[in-house]
């Protein structure tokens, strides 16, 4: 193997141009003489040390703090789709019970227990957002929690909750549509924003 390196046509070749240079530099009487000035300062070497020390650290601290950052990002993009499927959760109780033309007092207690689910985590997602991108989720957490809120307000407080209510109506049923979408919207929009922290 050491044997079909040396003698590889690249070798050889770089071999007999560089002799044929030394040959040519010769007869010319230009042979080039190379002369090191053997007087160093200390700042010279310091300053050789210093340089060769930065350009190897600086690509390990580099591509750590980008590794650890894009690490974080795909954590909190698992946890907003984490989030999505819980409340799909709740869209798809209510289209059952629509579905079954009924909705039942179970129904309601598990409509009321996935929304606890949900906004401890989206309260989780929030403090995640705050160690790691405080100034940029900001807005974005607002806009979330004011979504949601609403949402919940509309479910929770309106006339499902009363015991009479026993039967999904289509005006509800679209109207819950409406508010689960844009909440789904805003918690897609958030996997896209932190990607771009």
């Amino acid at each position: 193997m050491i044997r079909k390196i040396f003698w590889s046509k690249y070798t050889v070749v770089g071999v007999m141009t560089l002799l044929l240079g030394l040959i040519i530099g010769f007869l010319l009487s230009d042979f080039p003489l190379i002369v090191f000035d053997n007087k160093l300062k200390v700042y010279e070497v310091f300053n050789l040390f210093l340089t060769l020390s930065i350009a190897l650290s600086i690509p390990f601290i580099v591509k750590k703090s980008i590794d650890d950052k894009r690490a974080i990002k795909a954590f909190l993009s698992e946890e907003v789709k984490s989030v999505i499927n819980n409340l799909s959760l709740i869209k798809e109780l209510i289209v059952k019970c629509n579905i079954n033309g009924t909705i039942k007092r179970e129904d309601k207690d598990d409509i009321i227990r996935l929304f606890n689910n949900l906004e401890i985590q989206i309260n989780s997602l929030n403090e995640q957002l705050d160690i790691s991108f405080k100034t940029q989720s900001k807005n974005m957490i607002t806009e979330i929690k004011e979504e949601y809120f609403t949402y919940d307000r509309f479910v929770t407080n309106d006339d499902l909750m009363c015991e009479t209510y026993n039967v999904i109506d289509a005006g509800f049923y679209r109207e819950h549509k409406a508010h689960y979408c844009r909440l789904e919207v805003k918690l897609k929009k958030a996997i896209h924003k932190i990607n771009f922290f």
